[in-house]
């Protein structure tokens, strides 16, 4: 399980690291820089929560399953919507139903983080 959890967060900050280049080099050709801006703001949420994952899979800072299956679903909901969103110009239908989305995973984050500093202050 250490090993898998790892692997995600390492993905995720892989993933990071290869929209991030994507960002700044073809994104502006293609949206606006507002959409630019927000498209960035995914990725630095994407790299940090890749880089938390892989602090929570050592040994002595084990992050319980649901707190990572939340802190998932938050990075999910965060950065996929704004990811999603920050194309709306260019897809051919309405994404609009995805705002709501994104303070959701926002909220997830705090509360995964939360609860695992609460397990880690508890021993």
């Amino acid at each position: 399980m250490v090993k898998s959890r790892l692997i995600t967060g390492i993905f995720m900050v892989f993933l990071s690291v290869v929209l991030g280049a994507t960002a700044a080099h073809s994104l502006p050709k293609i949206l606006p820089m507002p959409s630019v801006e927000s498209f960035r703001t995914g990725v630095d949420y994407l790299q940090l929560m890749g880089i938390i994952l892989m602090i929570g899979s050592l040994e002595k800072l084990a992050m319980p399953k649901g707190v990572f299956r939340v802190l998932i679903a938050s990075v999910v909901c965060f950065s996929g919507s704004i990811f999603v969103l920050a194309f709306k110009s260019k897809i051919g239908f309405s994404v609009s139903f995805l705002g709501p989305i994104t303070p959701i995973g926002g909220l997830l984050m705090m509360f995964g983080l939360g609860r695992w500093a609460w397990n880690i202050w508890k021993g």
